[in-house]
């Protein structure tokens, strides 16, 4: 396999000149122009429904622009044409995985590319082929292992290499970490690194200000569609990406103590699954986070108390009554709510419109002699557009038409609108851009001051501490700890995270 040559770096590998696509009368993108070196890695930044996610599927042609030009080593492409875009050098991996569980590795690296003669696959060169590239990337992925025994990051990373074993020039990765654990979060950082050093020009999308400032070259932001800024990693502070992207400067969120030290919600001795043993209380008013390793059990716990995982021992009060709800209704109708961290999968139906969706959980109530009151269901979903900024042309747009940010604001809105005393709220800021994350952390806190209790569950540390109360630190599915609020640090958080429990037991 033949990487892009060292000596070429800093040569542009692909030009993005006035790249402008309008879907009716929404313009997503205007007049977008940079470009990326070879060797660079060159971040991608904006809020959600910048335009980053429109410009991604023109690169794949997957999506015609209406203006502009993409080139790679100065030809242009051709619009509409994948396998022309693929040909030219230039790879996109998106964030949804694409992975078939059913077929080995080498077969997913090659899979549109098998070799071939007479029809008949060459499986020993295919197998020879796939190990070369796990042996140039340094994975030690057996070629020959199903997709399916890899765990989700894994899979990211074989989409990565999916993408380097076609020798791209040009390689375009949106959100590639999103949905890692912080090994598997170091595996790509490594895989960037060796293939900046190979030659490769790399697009980073990410949402993540430390990922931008550890691997970056450049940066480039987009608003509203428009290219604003274009910098030096290492000649741009965190506040200044922050104001490019949003076009203000946010403000902290308020941290005041809980309006009370009620307890509403406890569970004692809980276990069921990976979890073990783990004793908690949560108060009216009160934010408390939930932090941990993937596989600590965090996410465990916050379905078990949703009726969604059965509850093997313990027990849980609410309001001081029993509290064993057989599945998610009847948790719901107790006052209790859980905000799923996979909102595409289990948290919102994208096909039906946001008024469908914050409504499902109260339809009963939306009835008039058994018929839905649609003007109700439209003005309920009108009132939380406004209360949670959704950025939408109206409460009959379908979910799957918004950005990642103002998806999430629906999910949550679909939740909040029941009125719960607990919410459960599992990393609700996962995919969403930092002006969006800002205007979701004051919800919570404003959501705590009005009195609820919220339990919230996120693998961004300074997320946990930005909003949190109190933090619970969860090790090997039980919990290692319980750290102020104010006084918390990453450091102390990592340090209970990182606590042999089975040691201690």
């Amino acid at each position: 396999m033949n990487f892009a040559a060292g000596p070429q770096a800093g040569v542009d590998a692909l030009q993005v000149v006035g790249v402008a696509k309008s879907y009716g009368s929404t313009r997503a993108l205007s007049d977008v122009t940079f470009s990326v070196r070879r060797g660079e890695v060159h971040a991608l930044m904006g809020e959600n429904g910048a335009g980053k996610s429109t410009l991604m599927r023109i690169a794949a042609g997957i999506v015609q622009p209406d203006a502009g030009s993409l080139l790679v080593d100065a030809v242009q492409l051709p619009f509409g044409r994948p396998s022309a875009m693929r040909e030219r050098g230039l790879q996109v991996v998106f964030q949804e995985l694409t992975v078939l569980d059913n077929i080995d590795l080498a077969h997913n690296l090659f899979v549109t590319g098998l070799p071939h003669r007479g029809g008949v696959v060459l499986s020993g060169e295919l197998y020879k082929m796939a190990a070369a590239t796990f042996d140039r990337l340094g994975l030690a992925l057996d070629p020959r292992a199903l997709a399916g025994t890899l765990s989700v990051g894994m899979k990211q990373v074989l989409e990565i290499a999916r993408a380097v074993a076609q020798n791209p020039s040009v390689l375009l990765l949106d959100e590639p970490t999103s949905s890692l654990g912080r090994e598997e979060e170091e595996l790509v950082f490594r895989l960037v690194r060796e293939l900046r050093g190979q030659g490769v020009a790399i697009v980073y999308v990410t949402h993540r200000m430390a990922e931008v400032f550890a691997l970056a070259d450049r940066i480039s932001v987009l608003r509203d569609g428009y290219t604003v800024m274009t910098r030096a990693a290492d000649d741009v502070t965190r506040p200044e990406l922050i104001a490019a992207m949003v076009g203000r400067v946010l403000a902290p969120t308020e941290r005041v103590a809980p309006v009370s030290g009620h307890e509403v919600l406890t569970v004692q001795g809980l276990g069921g699954g990976v979890v073990r043993d783990v004793s908690l209380a949560l108060q009216r008013g009160e934010v408390l986070g939930l932090a941990g390793l993937m596989g600590s059990g965090r996410s465990e716990v916050a379905r078990m108390i949703a009726g969604i995982d059965p509850v093997e021992t313990g027990t849980m009060r609410l309001r001081s009554e029993p509290f064993l709800p057989k599945n998610v209704k009847a948790a719901l109708a107790a006052g209790v709510c859980y905000v799923s961290e996979d909102r595409k999968l289990t948290g919102l139906h994208l096909p039906m419109s946001i008024a469908e969706n914050i409504s499902l959980p109260v339809l009963r109530s939306m009835q008039v002699r058994g018929f839905l009151n649609l003007r109700s269901i439209r003005d309920r979903a009108q009132e939380w557009i406004a209360r949670l900024n959704i950025r939408t042309e109206g409460p009959s747009r379908a979910v799957d038409t918004l950005s990642g940010g103002n998806q999430q604001k629906v999910a949550l809105a679909k939740w909040l609108s029941t009125n719960p005393d607990v919410i459960l709220l599992d990393e609700p800021t996962r995919g969403v851009d930092v002006g969006a994350k800002a205007e979701i952390h004051e919800l919570i806190r404003s959501t705590a001051r009005a009195g609820a209790a919220v339990l919230v569950i996120s693998s961004e540390l300074p997320e946990v501490i930005a909003v949190s109360d109190r933090i619970a630190v969860m090790a090997g599915g039980r919990l290692a700890g319980i750290i102020d609020g104010l006084s918390a640090s990453e450091e102390s958080i990592l340090e209970l995270a990182f606590r042999d429990i089975s040691a201690e037991v």
